[in-house]
């Protein structure tokens, strides 16, 4: 799991968020990745056979 570490005003509420940075980057890595997947929910799909036949055409 992240080692969060909370940042409080002075009556206790939460403001900030502190991470370490490579927690930081693979959770941008994971948003990245999350973007990719909705941009691309629309896409026509290939059947397997399909792409297999395409790379392994001598064309």
């Amino acid at each position: 799991m992240f080692e969060v570490k909370y940042l409080t005003d002075v009556t206790g509420k939460r403001t900030d968020v502190v991470l370490p940075c490579e927690e930081y980057d693979e959770l941008l890595e994971e948003i990245e990745d999350l973007k990719a997947i909705v941009e691309r929910k629309d896409d026509d799909l290939i059947e397997h056979s399909e792409v297999y036949r395409l790379v392994n055409s001598d064309e």
